[in-house]
């Protein structure tokens, strides 16, 4: 408990929200606010909220101050440098950044009526993780798989083939169509 006191305090809260094999996070720093999914990105050595505990991160396995020690079952923990957080959080801020053709692509293929894109679609019924900076992440829906091409045509083409228990519908696509969701997804930075 001495390392949680002695850690400098933050205004950062984070708040995990688990919906089945997925979860979404949701950040808020001073007047930033922040929704993303499926990994969770923290300060090392700073005080702060994680799911209303006051807890410190010093690196990825220990996770310090969590009284039910609840954080557990979280998604994959990724600890950074103050400098390197702040970075990370600014870009997560930002819309992303895509042409009108990968926006309308994201519409037409039917993404849009479970995804967000900030910056294409801002609101939809929630029930799939934000993918506005989701080449950033390292993995795909939280499932250990490897964010690249190859993994990530499979997961759109088939998730339950990698996920059982993924929620994703099949999506039968044209190879063109494909091509362009797996490419605006790998650009989505």
């Amino acid at each position: 408990m001495w390392i949680v006191r002695s850690a400098p305090s933050s205004d950062l809260e984070i708040r995990i929200i688990q919906h089945g094999d997925w979860w979404q996070l949701d950040y808020s720093r001073n007047r930033v606010r922040v929704t993303t999914a499926n990994e969770l990105h923290l300060p090392a050595g700073e005080r702060f909220k994680l799911n209303h505990s006051v807890v410190v991160a010093t690196d990825a396995s220990d996770i310090l101050g969590s009284p039910d020690r609840n954080v557990r079952n979280t998604p994959p923990i990724i600890v950074q440098s103050r400098e390197d957080f702040d970075r990370w959080l600014a870009n997560e801020a930002r819309p992303a950044n895509v042409s009108l053709a990968a926006a309308l692509r994201f519409r037409e293929d039917g993404c849009a009526y479970c995804h967000v894109i900030r910056g294409v679609v801002n609101e939809t019924w929630r029930v799939a993780p934000d993918l506005t900076h989701f080449a950033s992440r390292a993995t795909i829906a939280a499932s250990g798989l490897p964010n690249r091409r190859g993994q990530l045509t499979g997961w759109v083409v088939h998730s339950r083939g990698v996920k059982r228990e993924s929620a994703m519908p099949d999506n039968a696509m044209r190879p063109e169509e494909l091509h362009a969701v797996v490419a605006l997804l790998e650009s989505l930075h």
